[in-house]
């Protein structure tokens, strides 16, 4: 357990806040809305864990309205970027994050976080579903938030 503290210590060191250049990974947008955080169904994503990680990328640019704690449907209102638990992730995903675009554009309208239960205190993998929201890919760049391979996890 000790071991595993301070690799993930020594990774979010190494890998938050990385000034990479993202940009070329985005591919959707947020221009009819400021997407505001929303933490479903009692998620208990710790403060501090979801507000550095809004912090993270509000300092690349982003903008992001409040974080709201709620009971949500499936499906999220226009403008918000909602995190649910689900334990039953097929494979290695730690999470994974889906993004609803308007019709015949690539303005976000709302997107969906899904995490697994014993992940809900990881800052960068929330960190890294969020830049999903945001409308970013994954990359195989390391150091990168958006690293798909999962090794700043």
């Amino acid at each position: 357990m000790y071991m595993k503290f301070l690799l993930v210590l020594l990774l979010a060191l190494l890998n938050t806040a990385s000034a990479d250049n993202i940009s070329h990974l985005k591919m959707d947008g947020w221009s009819t809305h400021v997407p505001n955080i929303v933490l479903c169904n009692n998620i208990q994503i710790p403060d501090q864990v979801i507000n550095t990680a809004i912090t993270q990328w509000k300092e690349r640019g982003m903008k992001i309205g409040k974080v709201i704690r709620k009971s949500c449907n499936k499906t999220p209102n226009y403008g918000e970027i909602a995190f649910y638990v689900d334990d039953k992730i097929v494979g290695s995903n730690e999470g994974y994050a889906i993004r609803n675009v308007y019709s015949g554009t690539n303005d976000i309208a709302y997107a969906r976080i899904w995490i697994k239960s014993y992940n809900l205190d990881s800052k960068i993998l929330i960190e890294h579903e969020i830049g999903h929201g945001l409308g970013y890919t994954d990359t195989t760049s390391s150091g990168s938030i958006m690293s798909k391979h999962g090794a700043i996890y």
